[in-house]
Formats: structure tokens, sequence, C-alpha cells
């Protein structure tokens, strides 16, 4: 029997990943007052995943980080990072990828959730309300004004995780940004964090995840934002369909 199949391991798992999360949170708070509350988030929160990744037995492979161009990388140009979401695990993985300082958006939702609520705004995250347009859009207008300072951007544009394991449809919002800052969407794809942490559980099963980027997408090539969103959309579905049978 495997020994990380057992119940009473997969419980302490549980239990160990959220008092990591409590331990980084934590180091945030004493980096705070030395390197201020978004640089110290920055430099803890990418180390949350190994902590609950090795233990879980999770092995990340990542395919065509090198189709991201350094100056988008070095934070020098900046880009709008997209994938689809699957779990609660993709944010860790992709926090340790995108340029320290990203913006991230998400769903107002999280703000309640203990914890990651205080992790998001550390992060100087944008709350998006998806049940009220006017609020929605003034979020992105936000998000909008970051990018032409210069941060770059992350965001799911499903909106939240998918329940089914499908992708599903993408929200317009992330692409309308994308025309009005005219900076490129380096779209990328998680494969397997369905399987690995599927909604609603607490339970992580051992697996693979893969995480694959495509080319940067640059707004100036399509004539509106559902034809940049639809671009998007295939080349993530794509790389999806790609490694499913790698796993």
């Amino acid at each position: 029997m495997n020994w990380r199949s057992n119940p009473l391991y997969s419980s302490l798992l549980a239990l160990w990943g959220i008092l990591a999360l409590l331990g980084i949170i934590i180091c945030i708070f004493i980096g705070w007052p030395f390197v201020g509350r978004i640089r110290s988030f920055w430099f803890w929160a990418p180390k949350l995943y190994k902590l609950i990744f090795t233990p879980g037995g999770i092995d990340v492979e990542t395919f065509d980080k090198h189709k991201i161009p350094s100056n988008i990388l070095s934070g020098a140009q900046p880009a709008i990072f997209m994938s689809n979401h699957e779990t609660l695990l993709d944010a860790p993985l992709y926090i340790g990828i995108c340029p320290p300082g990203t913006t991230l958006i998400v769903k107002r939702e999280l703000a309640w959730i203990p914890f990651l609520g205080f992790a998001a705004w550390a992060a100087d995250a944008i709350f998006i309300n998806r049940s009220n347009s006017e609020k929605a859009r003034g979020s992105i207008e936000k998000a909008t004004s970051r990018i032409r300072s210069g941060q770059s951007v992350f965001m799911y544009p499903e909106g939240t995780r998918t329940r089914t394991g499908e992708l599903m449809p993408f929200k317009k919002g992330g692409f309308v940004m994308a025309m009005q800052a005219q900076v490129p969407i380096v779209p990328s794809s998680m494969t397997g964090g369905f399987r690995v942490l599927p909604p609603g559980s607490l339970k992580v099963c051992p697996g693979k995840i893969i995480v694959r980027f495509a080319d940067p997408i640059w707004p100036k090539d399509f004539q509106t934002a559902d034809d940049l969103m639809q671009a998007v959309r295939h080349q993530i579905k794509s790389m999806i369909e790609q490694d499913q049978s790698r796993l």
C-alpha cells in the first residue's frame, strides 16, 4: 500500500498545508517593517508551493518557459499572464513564475477566506466583484492603470475554478485591458491539478502537474477584444489537450 494513500497521511498533509500557509503569512509580517508589505510577500510566497508539493508527492513539469521573453520575466516589459484555473494549488506555482510585484487579479470572495485573504491583500491584489458589472469595470480600469505604470498582471480568464475539469468560457475583461494597454498576453496552461486537488476537497492526491507556456500574443494583431480572447482560449485549450497524455 502506498503510504501517501493512507487517510491519516492525507489528513496530516492537509493540516501541514494550513500550517505552511500560516507560517508564510507570519514571515510576511516579520519582513514587512524592513522591506515593505509587497516585497515581503514576493520573497516568501513563492516558497509555499515547495512546502506543500514535496511532501504531497506532487511532481511539477514545466515546458516552454523559454518562450517568455527575458524582458517580460525581468519586469521590464509589462504583460498579462493568463492561465486556466484547475485547483487551489495553481496560485503558489504561478506566483513563483511571474515577475515580483505582479498585480494579481482575484475574485472578491477570496478576501473573506482566512489566511488567503490576507495573502492577497499583502500582494496588493485587485479584488474583482463579478456580480457587479460597474465595480468589475472599475477593477479592470485599476489594473489597466497599473499596467501602464509598468506592472505585469496575472489573472484567470475563466474567473473561477473549474468544477468539472473542463476549460470554461472566458470573461472578456482581461482582453479589453490588454487592448487598452497594448501589452502582450502570455498564455499558460496547467494540466493535472484537478486530479491532484479536486474542488471542495482538502485531500491532496500524489500525481503530476504540467505547466506549459506559449509565445506572447499581442493585441495589436487583433481588431477586437473578442478576437483576442478566442485566440488565447484556443491556445490554452490546445496546450491542455497536448499534455493530457503526459499525466
